[in-house]
């Protein structure tokens, strides 16, 4: 074998051909590497788009979700007021009134509710002269004219009058209107009737305030039946007449898409209406080449068919720098520079350390091979554990949609129970035996206790979806706020209350109160029965951590049910020592785990 020393001298031809066949490899290489390069940043532009897509995906996904969970929230207000009717054949428009009346405290989705009952003509007056009495001395039946003019309605065999209508200040200028006489309302009500269930109408515009909405009119058949007849000509004869529901659309998607990244349009339009114009669109108007990479859902509301539009603009695409790309062919040209580099020194030097170079190969190889190995045991394990983790991520996530559902599908009948029992015992007591009332309260109190558990569970739920919003949180003067209110709501209690320093952290107050507000009210109620009642909210350090702690001289528990503390419905003592639902520690429980903190009780019968 030649070494480079004992290689005879050449001429100038000799000099370029060893010249040529020495950067022929690394040329090649350089030919090769950049190819590779281009086509590890094409598969790499692939997947930033397969993966804004699945983002995408995903913000749809949950945005229909929320939609759809807001609009049965809504829903379920129409259904307690349709139980409401069930359980009296005639309401008054004062208990109309008190019925409803919490809608409308705050700002909402529902605008508004009303009655319209189903009239015959020979019952036109009658019901002119009862709504007179109510105090509506300008009340009469009335329809629109070609000028959509209010006027006197003419004879007919049957109408559908707005009775009722809240808030009244509103709706006053409608109530008396047939509907009947508007023909897609009538459309609504007659199909609500035939289905036995609550339709939507088609999506009307109005101007509330000086400022133009959009609204959805529900309508919901009552029946002289507690549970609509199963047959179309059944429903027919036994309607008695509807419930409406207004909807504020605006309202209703602001939730559904305030988690929608920047520079996603957003629209809803009615499904096979042949104009493209949405009833509702959130963000600036796409462009035609932005409305091609649209991705369409169908969802039904109020029996109604519907479809979402989601359109990624260019906003949404630059709002993340396809970051992958650059660096991958940057990594890649690097690389094939560094080989280049490497290859063309290597032939250049390749008599001289051919041996050397075979030994280092087998060495590589050798190395190479038992890290393929390596590599692939840990991608089998990482798999496995990535498939577990999903597999137990999505049960959990069906078993916490699952209850947050039953609790919600609970709470109508349960407040049915609760408004037909409170209507009796006001209305009745006067008739029924002592037992009977005595029964029915039980029944009252006992629907009132599960309303509570119900609420209970689903804070318990909000606290686990809710986002985490933190900012200095001063601790010393929360407690002694929540303390005092406490105290104020017991004035013959008589507690001694030490306070020692209490840190400010960096939390969710909304959060933190609810651990607070738990905790003390816990040291109140199970000390309730001491004469020396004592209750120390202080603070320590162990182990570099900050540990707040809540200690009363109360009944206590016996440690050995200790797992049992922070368990939903978990309870140490009957509900006839001290009443509770055994859901407050465990809210308390899920809200420090989420701040990456830890609670533990230590505890004693009587101590």
């Amino acid at each position: 074998m030649a070494t480079v020393g004992s290689l005879p001298d050449t001429d100038d031809g000799d000099e370029i051909g060893q010249g040529r066949s020495v950067g022929l490899p690394a040329t090649l290489a350089a030919v090769l590497g950049v190819v590779i390069s281009l086509v590890i940043g094409w598969l790499a532009s692939a997947e930033h788009r397969d993966g804004l897509d699945r983002a995408l995906q995903r913000q749809m996904d949950g945005a229909i979700s929320r939609l759809q969970e807001d609009y049965l929230v809504n829903q379920e207000t129409l259904f307690a007021i349709g139980s409401f009717f069930n359980a009296s054949q005639d309401v008054s428009r004062r208990e109309f009134r008190s019925f409803v009346g919490r809608t409308f405290e705050q700002e909402g989705v529902v605008t508004g509710l009303g009655w319209i009952p189903l009239v015959s003509g020979e019952d036109r007056d009658a019901l002119t002269k009862r709504a007179r009495t109510d105090g509506l001395s300008d009340f009469q039946f009335q329809e629109w004219n070609q000028s959509r003019k209010f006027i006197t309605a003419r004879k007919r065999k049957q109408y559908a009058p707005i009775y009722f209508a809240e808030p009244i200040e509103a709706y006053h200028d409608v109530l008396g209107f047939d509907l009947l006489m508007h023909e897609p309302r009538k459309v609504a009500l007659e199909k609500a009737m035939d289905l036995g269930l609550p339709v939507a109408t088609d999506p009307v515009r109005t101007v509330s305030n000086g400022e133009c909405e959009t609204a959805l009119i529900i309508y919901l058949p009552v029946y002289s039946t507690n549970q609509p007849p199963s047959d179309v000509d059944g429903r027919r004869r036994s309607i008695r007449g509807f419930l409406s529901s207004k909807i504020n659309l605006r309202r209703l998607v602001s939730h559904a898409v305030e988690e929608l990244e920047p520079g996603v349009v957003w629209e809803l339009r009615e499904a096979g209406e042949a104009s493209d114009a949405a009833v509702y669109q959130h963000g600036e108007e796409p462009s035609a080449g932005e409305r091609r990479l649209a991705v369409e859902r169908d969802l039904q509301l109020g029996n109604r068919n519907w479809v979402m539009s989601f359109i990624p603009t260019d906003e949404f695409y630059s709002s993340r720098p396809n970051t992958k790309v650059w660096l991958a062919l940057c990594v890649c040209l690097a690389f094939t520079t560094v080989v280049c580099a490497w290859i063309y020194s290597m032939s250049s030097r390749q008599v001289r350390v051919e041996g050397l170079v075979n030994d280092r190969t087998s060495e590589l190889v050798i190395a190479n091979a038992a890290l393929k190995q390596e590599n692939k045991e840990r991608r089998s394990a990482e798999k496995l554990i990535a498939q577990k983790t999903s597999e137990l991520e999505e049960a959990n996530k069906e078993l916490e949609s699952f209850s947050y559902s039953i609790s919600h599908d609970l709470r109508a009948p349960l407040r049915a129970i609760i408004g037909f029992t409170g209507f009796v015992l006001k209305n009745n007591s006067d008739v029924l035996p002592e037992a009977a009332l005595n029964q029915l309260d039980q029944v009252k109190k006992g629907g009132e206790r599960m309303n509570e558990l119900i609420d209970g569970l689903l804070e318990f739920f909000r606290v686990q979806r809710s986002a985490i919003k933190p900012r200095n949180c001063n601790f010393g003067e929360m407690a002694r706020a929540i303390m005092n209110e406490l105290l104020t709501t017991m004035p013959e209690r008589r507690v001694d209350v030490i306070w020692g320093r209490l840190p400010s952290a960096f939390v969710d107050p909304t959060l933190l109160r609810q651990v607070w507000q738990n905790l003390i009210s816990n040291a109140l109620k199970y000390s309730g029965k001491k004469g020396n009642a004592m209750i120390e909210i202080s603070s320590k350090t162990e182990g570099g951590e900050t540990v707040y702690y809540v200690k009363d001289n109360g009944a206590g528990f016996d440690m050995k049910q200790y797992d049992r503390l922070f368990g939903v419905f978990q309870r140490m003592h009957a509900q006839s020592q001290f009443e509770g639902t055994g859901i407050g520690l465990a809210t308390v429980h899920k809200i420090v785990q989420r701040h990456g903190g830890r609670i533990w009780a230590e505890s004693a019968v009587d101590e």
